[in-house]
């Protein structure tokens, strides 16, 4: 009940015990990390190696697990949907994405990374910012769209 499992914030951006938290933050190496741990239980999974629970735990998250969902007002959304990803179809290759605004806070994060496949190089990005009405998703696609092409 005591351990130290991260830094839990308030909607006032106030420290406080993460068992209280409204908010997390990460800085961008975390961020890079999460993306990196996603790729890799992915890659061992796809080439049928043996995954730690927690391996297992993250490769299904980029499951398609609603092909075709709906918004709210029950028009299609241009993605498929996984367990906390969004997996739009960009060129020929799968992506995972993510916009983690937060809105009392006015942060906002937009992660990216390629759905691992052995013909498509992985690429990743995180990009966030802590400005209040600054949304970073289209700018964030763009580079990720630009880095794919290249």
């Amino acid at each position: 009940a005591h351990a130290v499992l991260a830094q839990g914030y308030n909607a006032k951006s106030k420290p406080l015990p993460i068992t209280a938290a409204a908010d997390l933050k990460s800085t961008a190496q975390d961020m890079l990390a999460w993306l990196d741990a996603v790729y890799q239980a992915m890659k061992l999974q796809a080439n049928g190696a043996s995954l730690t629970p927690l391996q297992q735990a993250l490769a299904n998250t980029t499951n398609t697990w609603i092909a075709k969902p709906e918004t709210p007002n029950k028009k299609p959304t241009n993605f498929a949907m996984g367990l906390g990803w969004q997996i739009p179809t960009i060129g020929s290759t799968q992506v995972l994405m993510k916009n983690g605004a937060v809105g009392n806070a006015g942060f906002s994060c937009w992660v990216g990374l390629t759905k691992y496949d052995s013909t498509v190089p992985p690429v990743g990005i995180a990009l966030m910012t802590n400005q209040t009405g600054v949304d970073p998703d289209s700018t964030a696609r763009t580079i990720l769209q630009k880095i794919m092409a290249v």
